[in-house]
């Protein structure tokens, strides 16, 4: 019998829960702690490179070891799905977030413009942990639109002329062939 149930017996007079606390919501309690916005960012706010000399006394440049996610995730005692959980959760946490993912892009071109990197590897780690890509501009070469009947009308007649064998097209009233599109 539990406390309740004795005092309800004992004194006969309702037991009044506390509704004010709310009620648990199950699972394990976060690790979650607003200081690790602080921390990520500075994680993340590292050294580019070290100056380093050569035996004839020449300076250079040697890429620092760049941070990652997984390893900030070890450092707070939790797995990378985790802080992406925060980030969800926690305005504070995902621009804190943010700023990291851009101060680790930021590491990656500098080095990458130094030549502090493999081409291949740079390329590859830059597509895959920042938001870089390859983009391919494509450019509108023609200069004298057609319309669709046009068009319909050209494809026709070029058809015509494989079958005729011949040589000249007209689109829309001019003849395209000085321009190298027959």
């Amino acid at each position: 019998m539990t406390e309740q149930e004795t005092q309800l017996k004992e004194t006969k007079e309702p037991v009044i829960v506390d509704e004010t606390k709310p009620p648990h919501a199950g699972g394990r309690p976060t690790k979650y702690k607003l200081k690790y916005c602080k921390d990520i960012v500075e994680f993340f706010d590292v050294p580019k490179y070290r100056i380093a000399k050569d035996n004839k006394g020449k300076e250079y440049t040697i890429p620092n070891d760049i941070p990652f996610l997984s390893e900030f995730a070890r450092k707070v005692k939790v797995t990378e799905p985790t802080l992406l959980e925060w980030c969800k959760k926690n305005k504070e946490f995902s621009t804190a977030y943010k700023i990291s993912k851009q101060l680790q892009k930021e590491f990656l071109i500098v080095n990458g413009l130094n030549g502090g990197y493999n081409a291949t590897a740079y390329i590859f780690t830059a597509k895959n942990i920042t938001d870089m890509r390859d983009v391919q501009e494509v450019k509108d070469i023609t200069t004298d639109p057609i319309s669709n009947e046009d068009f319909n009308k050209y494809i026709d007649l070029k058809i015509k002329e494989r079958e005729d064998g011949k040589k000249t097209a007209d689109i829309g009233g001019k003849d395209k062939s000085s321009k190298g599109l027959v």
